[in-house]
């Protein structure tokens, strides 16, 4: 369904939707609520990634900055988990949580513009790469 056709009335249920549907998802991720629950979490990160997609014109932008966030945080929670605790399942979470965020921001490029999201995404990425956070000369993380 192309929602570029969509009325302004419609659009603006659909950026209601989008927001709640998207906030929900990851509120639960967020929250750990389905830590045991693989599969759900990664068909949460899968519906974050293809709600991305959608063109809908009245989403506020503040929205998809925050989205953007939260996912950053959750890679971020499942990448410093302790090592004894990595596994295929927890790096597959992770990868897919890297995809919801390249798709969010390759929908939503104007997330790039606010400092403090590219600044959390920038983290991150250096999280997934390294596997740790950058450091100053006192050891303060950068």
């Amino acid at each position: 369904m192309d929602l570029k056709y969509f009325s302004s009335s419609e659009d603006l249920h659909l950026a209601v939707l989008f927001e709640k549907a998207c906030g929900a998802a990851t509120t639960c991720l967020l929250t750990q609520k389905w830590e045991c629950n693989t599969l759900v979490s990664l068909s949460a990160l899968e519906l974050i990634s293809g709600l991305a997609e959608l063109n809908i014109e009245d989403i506020h932008h503040s929205v998809t900055r925050d989205i953007v966030v939260s996912i950053c945080t959750y890679i971020e929670g499942l990448a410093l988990k302790e090592i004894l605790r990595h596994s295929k399942i927890l790096h597959t979470c992770i990868v897919a949580a890297f995809k919801a965020l390249l798709d969010f921001i390759s929908w939503h490029p104007y997330t790039l513009s606010s400092q403090s999201c590219l600044t959390e995404i920038m983290k991150v990425v250096e999280l997934g790469i390294s596997g740790a956070f950058s450091e100053d000369p006192k050891g303060h993380v950068v």
